[in-house]
């Protein structure tokens, strides 16, 4: 099953921690299993994103687990999606594969303050590939620009990233952890 989403620009309202993302779903969508487990018989699918603007949702996008599932997002702009430590730009749970090709996700003076925990792009698929992106939370902070906590295979290339200039980000924030 293939879902393609394209030329979006949406605006939101944050809403504290609670979690009001713009795209949001498909950890449901699975036949004879919940698809949180690379066992599950969870139905294959292709989510794809392309040339879509978020700005200032909790989390732009919170996907739910889905081992079959693959996420693609091309030439998107991800600004200000936060709203306290634990929401992020982008969020995807355990999928087979994550995409990521010529995006920018950033915070500006408008941003919640996200030190502790929220990052730019979090993502916990089996292979996330970035390539060609920009992560700039200069001004607006983030703890780090990719959060890949569960492991698996990583490949960045081609990427711009910035630490934040204020002291309360910048000494202790790792670029990509």
């Amino acid at each position: 099953t293939n879902l393609t989403i394209r030329g979006l620009r949406i605006k939101s309202h944050r809403n504290g921690n609670a979690h009001n993302a713009i795209i949001n779903g498909l950890s449901g969508y699975q036949i004879g299993g919940s698809g949180a487990h690379k066992t599950d018989a969870a139905v294959p699918y292709v989510l794809s994103i392309e040339y879509c603007e978020l700005i200032e949702c909790t989390n732009g996008m919170l996907i739910g687990p889905n081992w079959n599932g693959v996420v693609n997002m091309t030439s998107c702009v991800v600004t200000d999606c936060s709203a306290g430590d634990q929401s992020h730009g982008i969020y995807i749970s355990e999928v087979q594969e994550h995409n990521v090709v010529g995006c920018l996700f950033r915070t500006t003076s408008n941003a919640i303050a996200q030190s502790n925990a929220g990052h730019l792009l979090k993502s916990r698929a089996e292979y996330l590939n970035v390539k060609a992106c920009m992560f700039d939370p200069r001004i607006g902070g983030s703890a780090r620009c990719i959060d890949y906590s569960s492991g698996g295979h990583l490949d960045v290339r081609g990427c711009v990233m910035f630490k934040p200039d204020t002291p309360s980000f910048s000494t202790s924030n790792m670029f990509i952890a």
